[in-house]
């Protein structure tokens, strides 16, 4: 892994770090992630909500169905889908993971700037997770966990505690399994350096 050239870093590298890796998912990608996800859980709702109430209406107090949803794409979901896109610019400008001889850091956010970091010598597993959206697209989300963080069975799919973990949506799928392996060669090799045996072993990517 070659080490690259730093330029505007939003943090503070430590004596002897250096940046090895920076990424960020395709905005065509992400925003193909996102907005699939709001239409797969936002659109049923409002025609759920009409279907459970038109029929206790009285024929004079029933609208025309077709005008009904025509006024509900116009005035709620186009509007809707239009500030998702902006939204969704302004979360994609402030996402992004680098890799550096030291650490694994993220940056998230969307009117505040957050960056989360994890030394590699603490990080005990590098998990590809894709969703069902996710699998969809031929994407995958990868998530690097470090010691202390419990994972939890919800509806048969292992998930972690997000504040406590970094990770990256939407890279295609061969990415997200170039950078565990990256990762894990550098966990590894932080392990064998450590003196203590307890240590010997490296991560498992799952």
């Amino acid at each position: 892994m070659e080490i690259q050239e730093i330029k505007g870093l939003p943090f503070d590298l430590a004596a002897g770090e250096d940046l090895i890796r920076s990424i960020k998912p395709e905005w065509r990608d992400y925003l193909s992630r996102s907005l699939l996800t709001s239409i797969i859980l936002g659109v049923p709702l409002p025609i759920l909500f009409i279907s459970m109430y038109y029929p206790f209406l009285l024929p004079s107090q029933q609208p025309n169905l077709g005008l009904l949803m025509a006024a509900l794409f116009l005035f709620l979901y186009i509007p809707v889908f239009l500030i998702s896109i902006v939204i969704q610019y302004l979360l994609y400008d402030k996402y992004r993971m680098w890799i550096t001889n030291q650490r694994v850091i993220s940056s998230h956010g969307f009117l505040k700037f957050a960056i989360k970091a994890s030394r590699i010598e603490d990080i005990v597993a590098v998990v590809i997770t894709p969703t069902p959206v996710e699998r969809v697209l031929g994407l995958s989300s990868l998530r690097v966990v470090p010691l202390g963080v419990k994972r939890t069975m919800v509806f048969a799919v292992y998930t972690y505690t997000p504040d406590k973990t970094e990770y990256i949506l939407a890279l295609k799928r061969d990415a997200a399994v170039k950078l565990q392996k990256d990762i894990l060669d550098l966990c590894n090799a932080k392990k064998k350096k450590s003196d203590n045996p307890s240590n010997a072993q490296g991560p498992l990517g799952e």
